[in-house]
């Protein structure tokens, strides 16, 4: 199916009120995801910072983090970039990523491990996201993942 074509249809699923899983294709959300690994996307109207949400970016669906929401616009980043979004609207939020699947195995966003993630991620993303965007490239050279 045609990437427009595509999207249009992950956007009607989640406005019909239906989850929906979708492959991660990136590095933007690293390391909590990576490329291939299977994200189910949940319809929402209610967003905390810390959550992993998914907007509408013009070409592509995009899934990073919700950083604050400040007078109805939300600020995002993905957890492995330096630069943050381009501030949105709230109401171009589509959705929330409540799980994830890496090779069968089960990724909980509500484990201790990942609540811990989300609050420092959200509190340090700048200097985070600098140190985790160059850690990735060295570590996928290293094992070749």
């Amino acid at each position: 199916m045609e990437n427009r074509k595509l999207k249009e249809v992950l956007i009607k699923v989640l406005h019909d009120g239906q989850s929906i899983d979708v492959t991660a294709s990136g590095y933007s959300m690293f390391p909590v995801f990576f490329p291939m690994d299977v994200l189910r996307v949940e319809p929402a109207e209610c967003f905390k910072p810390g959550d992993i949400v998914v907007f509408d970016r013009g070409d592509i669906l995009v899934a990073h983090r919700l950083l604050k929401i400040k007078d109805g616009i939300a600020f995002c980043k993905g957890d492995g970039l330096i630069a943050a979004d381009k501030p949105m609207e709230c109401h171009l939020l589509l959705g929330k990523v409540v799980a994830g699947k890496r090779d069968g195995s089960l990724i909980d966003l509500n484990s201790f491990r990942q609540k811990w993630w989300r609050i420092f991620i959200t509190k340090f993303s700048i200097p985070m996201g600098i140190w985790i965007f160059y850690f990735h490239r060295i570590y996928f050279k290293i094992f070749k993942v």
